[in-house]
């Protein structure tokens, strides 16, 4: 097997979760304008809780799939540190 060929297909994500919760919110944008949107509540498959703010005009699946997985990812990879 080649090392460096990935084990999973490109498009599975990295990290599994499950949503837990979708609360309408309103939350400021990067120029601290109110935005409307939905904040997404998840569990990782390691056990992490953590949430995305995703606007209403981004609001789809595939928004919302990226960037939890974004997130969780690197929630995983945090969790994990040692000294």
């Amino acid at each position: 097997m080649n090392p460096q060929l990935p084990s999973r297909p490109a498009s599975a994500p990295a990290v599994q979760y499950t949503v837990t919760d979708q609360v309408q919110a309103t939350e400021a944008d990067g120029q601290g304008r109110p935005a409307r949107g939905i904040r997404v509540h998840f569990r990782t498959a390691a056990g992490n809780l953590g949430s995305v703010f995703v606007p209403d005009n981004r609001y789809t699946p595939e928004n919302v799939r990226a960037a939890i997985v974004a997130k969780a990812a690197l929630m995983d990879q945090v969790s994990g540190l040692t000294s």
